[in-house]
C-alpha cells in the first residue's frame, strides 16, 4: 500500500477542508482534540513526555501542511481524528 494514501484522499476531494473539518466537529482548540485521555486511548504504551511532544506539535502545527510532509504513519500518529475523517469521507 502507498505511503501517501491520506494525501491522495485529501487531494482527491476538492473541499474547503477547514470548513469541512469544523462541520464534522473537529476543532483544533477543542479540549478533546488535545486530551491526555484521548492520547492514552490511541497510544496506551506511550509516555507522558511523548504526549507532551504530541500535544505541542498539534498546538503549533497545521495538519494541512503536515499531510504533505509526513508519511502516513507519522500523520496518523499526530492527527488521528483527521485520518478518521479522511477515511470516512473516502468510504
Amino acid at each position: 500500500m502507498s505511503d501517501d494514501k491520506y494525501l491522495q484522499f485529501y487531494l482527491k476531494h476538492n473541499f474547503d477542508w477547514p470548513s469541512k473539518v469544523k462541520s464534522m466537529g473537529v476543532s483544533k482548540y477543542d479540549p478533546i482534540y488535545q486530551s491526555l485521555t484521548l492520547y492514552a486511548i490511541f497510544y496506551p504504551d506511550k509516555t507522558h513526555e511523548e504526549y507532551m511532544d504530541w500535544r505541542h506539535h498539534r498546538m503549533f502545527s497545521n495538519w494541512e501542511a503536515d499531510i504533505f510532509l509526513m508519511s502516513d504513519t507519522e500523520f496518523k500518529y499526530h492527527w488521528p481524528l483527521i485520518v478518521g475523517l479522511l477515511t470516512w469521507i473516502e468510504e
